[in-house]
């Protein structure tokens, strides 16, 4: 039976991803939601399904999409921003309250996966880390090593340090990584009622911050690392987990995103349905994930959508 699913975040790779996925392989009724009225995921559902929404850390937020959930029954709510995680789990009684299951992990394992610092300090007894610090009084790292927000998405404010004159600038809400040369892999995981399931990938083409080229690929120790570090920080749904492999070609985690990722897709293709498993999830139904996957390439590229001036969000 078909549910009442809004999505946030349409204009990024996994708000578009997870609607194009979900319109494919169910029945349910898709709702989009974005800052811009221009993002392209708006238009993959009807004019009368999409509408813009404040940033994830305005202080009217909430209520707003609250507000919206109200209007439209959504019966299951998706943020995909790093910014909405939090607000939405700390707000989720007053969802459900409305109907509205949130499909985001507590907002205890939120706290420790926003905050780069804390993640690393809960996972150090768990796996294999880079060595890390905090800057500022007391912070120490031997060099060369990455300097970056404690707090953030992607590589904003990513430094690197290769001499001690480069520490001088560096703000102290920053956290100090031990610099890893080797090669970068992410990870989704989605715990299921049978397992909890991990599907490597490494990223073979990026084109403007965006992966347009990935592959799937098995390796046993970084799926089994993922999965405890998923399970030692009480993560539910779907997370990704980026890896960088040392200078002996170890891996060690480097971060870890509490969302959906961009790059979903290549995860579904390979046989995975985790954009399904969210639903179930939500629902309170039963998740059986596969417990194997196929290795796949995916090869994104540019698609054509059209509609009329009228319909443009303005």
């Amino acid at each position: 039976m078909g549910v009442r699913v809004l999505i946030t975040g349409a204009g990024g790779p996994a708000g578009i991803g997870l609607l194009r996925a979900l319109d494919a392989d169910t029945d349910h009724e898709l709702f989009a939601a974005d800052m811009s009225p221009l993002s392209s995921g708006l238009y993959l559902v009807p004019h009368e399904r999409r509408t813009r929404l404040p940033a994830g850390d305005d202080a009217d937020f909430v209520d707003k999409l609250l507000q919206i959930c109200r209007k439209w029954n959504i019966e299951v709510l998706i943020p995909t921003v790093d910014q909405e995680l939090l607000p939405c789990a700390e707000a989720r009684h007053r969802f459900e309250a409305a109907g509205t299951r949130v499909a985001v992990a507590s907002a205890q394992s939120l706290k420790h996966c926003i905050d780069k610092f804390h993640t690393m300090q809960a996972l150090q007894d768990v796996i294999p880390l880079p060595r890390f610090s905090i800057s500022g009084p007391g912070g120490t790292i031997s060099l060369p090593a990455i300097a970056k927000p404690r707090t953030g998405s992607g590589s904003r404010g990513l430094q690197m340090l290769r001499s001690p004159r480069d520490l001088v600038d560096i703000p102290d809400a920053y956290i100090l990584q031990e610099y890893l040369p080797g090669e970068e892999f992410s990870v989704d995981v989605f715990g299921g009622t049978n397992a909890t399931v991990a599907v490597p990938r490494r990223r073979l083409k990026v084109d403007s911050g965006v992966c347009v080229i990935a592959e799937s690929f098995h390796d046993a120790n970084l799926q089994d690392m993922a999965i405890r570090a998923y399970q030692a920080l009480g993560l539910s749904y779907v997370a990704n987990l980026q890896f960088r492999r040392d200078a002996e070609g170890e891996p060690r985690l480097i971060e870890i995103n509490a969302r959906v990722p961009g790059t979903l897709m290549l995860t579904i293709g390979s046989g995975v349905p985790m954009h399904v498993a969210i639903i179930d999830r939500a629902m309170g139904r039963a998740v059986h994930l596969p417990a194997d996957f196929e290795d796949q390439v995916m090869v994104r590229h540019f698609e054509e959508m059209f509609t009329s001036p009228a319909a443009l969000i303005r």
